[in-house]
């Protein structure tokens, strides 16, 4: 979905002919998309996936982040010991018999999780945690750096504006991109 919407303004900045067209799409990006459904909260949360193989998996499996209400109902009066991993890979490496709870950072993935082992050595239950930014809706969080985007978007050529959009992609989403890209190419 992100795909779509950024290859849309994508071909919308490359058709601008003026700042004022430039300025009108930079609008209809701040209007058309963030006006989604995501932020309606599910009748039934899951906030654990439950043996899952990526970081996607979770995504898949649950209905939002834990919240530090949340957290605190699972854990209840148990330590939750925190780790720092580079990526999924490594954490599924890793032996997490010691604590049934972790509060692991991926680096590569950016994402903060909530691991429950329920007594095994790897992460048997896996949740995203809520951060202190995700607490605002992505629209109030638009509206509080709408100043600065503008300032900073007039100030880009239509190729940095390009590059801004590419950068606000998901990492995974970049990364099938390139690999489909290569796959293209004679090698």
């Amino acid at each position: 979905m992100a795909d779509k919407y950024v290859k849309k303004y994508i071909e919308a900045i490359k058709n601008c002919v003026s700042d004022d067209d430039l300025k009108v799409v930079i609008n209809r990006i701040y209007e058309d998309g963030f006006e989604d459904s995501k932020n309606e909260q599910p009748e039934e949360r899951i906030l654990m996936a439950r043996k899952p193989v990526s970081i996607q998996d979770v995504k898949n499996q649950v209905s939002g982040r834990i919240t530090p209400a949340e957290q605190s109902e699972l854990v209840k009066d148990e330590k939750c010991e925190e780790k720092c991993f580079t990526n999924w890979d490594e954490l599924m490496k890793a032996d997490l018999s010691s604590h049934r709870f972790w509060k692991i950072q991926l680096r590569k993935e950016d994402e903060l999780l909530l691991v429950d082992t329920s007594g095994y050595d790897y992460p048997r239950y896996v949740g995203l945690l809520e951060r202190e930014s995700d607490k605002l809706p992505l629209k109030e969080k638009i509206e509080a750096y709408k100043e600065h985007f503008f300032v900073m978007m007039n100030d880009l050529s239509k190729d940095e504006l390009i590059q801004q959009l590419w950068d606000m992609k998901p990492y995974e989403e970049k990364k099938d991109e390139a690999i489909e890209f290569s796959r293209t190419l004679d090698w």
